[in-house]
């Protein structure tokens, strides 16, 4: 009983831990994929809730298993002006910040973003075609890396983003009209208020239609 009681205890301090030390910032937005027209229509139909979308064309694929997501350069510059694109650490507790900048391009090499455990990567086979990379940062969405779809993410320049055999679909971003939370994730359940933003969230995001996909909540921060 008194193990029990003990492990409880650290669960509590550790917990209680976790939300004083994780960075708190508002999570004001959502990052879903689809198609344009779908992606619009949540827009349209839920205008009390979501302020604004940004729409824009990637690719999506896998190599040797990973998860790839494809971005041009004009996205990606657009995409780090809303601080969504972060840089940190993969542990237990994940701290990360945005980043303010695309790494220098080549025409040769695409920018890669992954754990660190990829640095060494050289190149990308995607549908047959070979990407020359090079390794940059620990670097997702969001404020934890989702390995279902950025296992590894690309930044390649106009020329290659067409060239890749993969049919292209589009990525949303959308800024909500008020904040739902922190980043943290963890509700409180012995506050009403966070129970209820929580749900008025899950029911949000829920709304999705067909063809499209509900992949995080966001910190838009301009």
């Amino acid at each position: 009983m008194r193990k029990i009681i003990n492990v409880c205890v650290i669960g509590a301090v550790l917990f209680g831990l976790y939300l004083a030390f994780t960075f708190k910032e508002p999570r004001n937005g959502i990052l879903m994929l689809g198609d344009k027209q779908a992606l619009q229509e949540i827009k349209n139909e839920h205008k009390s809730e979501i302020k604004s979308v940004d729409l824009y064309k990637v690719k999506t694929a896998e190599n040797d298993g990973k998860s790839v997501f494809i971005m041009d350069q004009h996205t990606a510059e657009s995409v780090i002006k809303k601080g969504v694109l972060r840089e940190g650490e993969d542990r237990d507790i994940s701290v990360s910040d945005s980043i303010h900048s695309l790494p220098k391009m080549t025409n040769s090499e695409a920018v890669l973003f992954a754990d660190k455990k990829n640095e060494n990567l050289k190149k990308v086979v995607v549908a047959d075609k070979e990407i020359p990379v090079r390794y940059d940062s620990n670097t997702w969405f969001g404020h934890t890396r989702d390995s279902k779809y950025e296992e590894l993410i690309l930044i390649v320049n106009d020329y290659t983003f067409n060239q890749i055999p993969v049919k292209e679909t589009y990525m949303g971003i959308f800024k909500l009209n008020k904040v739902y939370g922190n980043n943290h994730g963890i509700v409180d359940t012995n506050n009403a208020k966070s129970v209820q933003t929580e749900k008025e969230f899950t029911k949000l995001i829920k709304s999705k239609t067909a063809g499209t996909q509900f992949l995080e909540g966001l910190s838009i921060i301009k």
